[in-house]
């Protein structure tokens, strides 16, 4: 007779469990998607027009005409972290419906990935980064992060100005980190069944 008490609790475990589903990762956001999709299209179309403005060799002197100089970019830089906040925003305000459990084991996730690759945000955005364990938020602000970082190395460049290779990298990296934000949605909408 006892033999069928292990099966009876295994079951009523399994029904309790099932009630009471968690949210570990911040549900799948076709508007992110999109938007991401949007925003490399935008910034790849400023990066090879600067690129194709560019010289291939660093310039010797600064030259405020020449049109790849920070001071005629300025603008551009601008829209890419307009276009930037608006998905962060997107991203933080569907952080909330990621439950106590999830946020907990997404903090512990994001303490490895942190200790394993590093963040483009400088120490300045670590505190905004710490309040959100949601790491879609997170790839957001490194998104932002990436865009101001860029804007400081075109300043930084002799004759603040950027070669050819140096746009090639920018693609480059802005592909991957597009490339990366993508699949981890998709990778929410196979989990959900969609």
């Amino acid at each position: 007779m006892n033999w069928y008490r292990p099966f009876l609790l295994l079951a009523c475990l399994i029904s309790l469990l099932g009630c009471t589903a968690a949210t570990f990762v911040q549900p799948y956001d076709e508007q992110l998607l999109t938007g991401s999709e949007q925003f490399y299209r935008k910034a790849a179309t400023i990066i090879e027009h600067s690129r194709m403005q560019s010289p291939v060799s660093r310039p010797t002197t600064e030259e405020r005409s020449h049109p790849g100089h920070i001071a005629n970019m300025e603008n551009l830089y601008a829209e890419l972290l307009i276009d930037a906040n608006i998905l962060l925003l997107r991203a933080m305000a569907n952080s909330g419906q990621v439950d106590a459990s999830g946020q907990r084991i997404q903090s512990k996730i994001s303490q490895y990935i942190d200790s394993a690759l590093p963040s483009n945000c400088d120490n300045s955005a670590d505190d905004i980064r710490a309040e959100f364990s949601s790491l879609t938020v997170r790839n957001f602000i490194d998104l932002k992060c990436l865009i101001v970082i860029w804007q400081a190395q075109h300043q930084a460049a002799p004759g603040n100005v950027l070669t050819q290779a140096d746009w090639s990298r920018r693609h480059v990296s802005l592909l991957r980190f597009i490339m990366a934000v993508q699949q981890a949605e998709i990778a929410k909408l196979r989990q959900t069944g969609r």
